[in-house]
């Protein structure tokens, strides 16, 4: 038996099989209630930032890469305070200040909206091609959804989860994409 054992152990570290592309975990932002697949260990990160309409807020991020492609879950949660005229302001607002910053303009959005969020225009998926820091195009899949939060918490949450393929030119997976956004869901 350790000589078959030995033989396993030998194959598995020579072949590429034992050491799957795709490594799904579930992990989420638990205070908001969101939970998906990741296809890798995420980094995770806060930072500040400023929306016009909520003033400044934290953003979690977390994400990671796998297939040549950069996974990410990102999260804002905004306060009663912030729930002045329209609740959807900030969450376009997100979705405009990501287009800016990849240099396209949002269109050919389709409605998406995972379990437990609310079913509201803004709550969309973008597939769109970006320039890369090479020139080259890059495939990028963002979806942006919300909903009003309560018990013990109040005011909104708002949620990007995105795919960006590689910059290398490479095209994301789309059996990965799938399992990615079906998986998300609000608790």
């Amino acid at each position: 038996m350790p000589a078959v054992l030995a033989v396993l152990f030998a194959v598995c570290v020579g072949a590429a099989g034992c050491s799957p592309t795709y490594n799904w975990r579930e992990v989420g932002f638990a205070d908001a209630g969101l939970a998906g697949l990741l296809p890798c260990k995420p980094d995770r990160a806060e930072k500040p930032v400023a929306l016009s309409n909520a003033g400044n807020v934290t953003l979690e991020m977390m994400g990671c890469v796998a297939g040549g492609a950069t996974f990410t879950l990102s999260h804002i949660h905004l306060g009663p305070e912030t729930e002045t005229g329209n609740a959807l302001d900030p969450l376009v607002q997100w979705q405009s200040a990501t287009a800016a910053r990849l240099k396209v303009p949002l269109s050919g959005a389709e409605a998406f909206a995972p379990p437990g969020a609310a079913v509201l225009p803004g709550s969309v998926k973008f597939t769109f091609n970006a320039p890369g820091p090479d020139g080259k195009p890059l495939a990028i899949q963002i979806a942006s959804f919300m909903r009003a939060v309560g018990a013990g918490r109040s005011g909104f949450d708002l949620f990007q989860a995105a795919i960006h393929g590689g910059s290398d030119g490479a095209k994301i997976d789309p059996e990965a994409a799938d399992n990615f956004f079906s998986s998300l869901r609000l608790r």
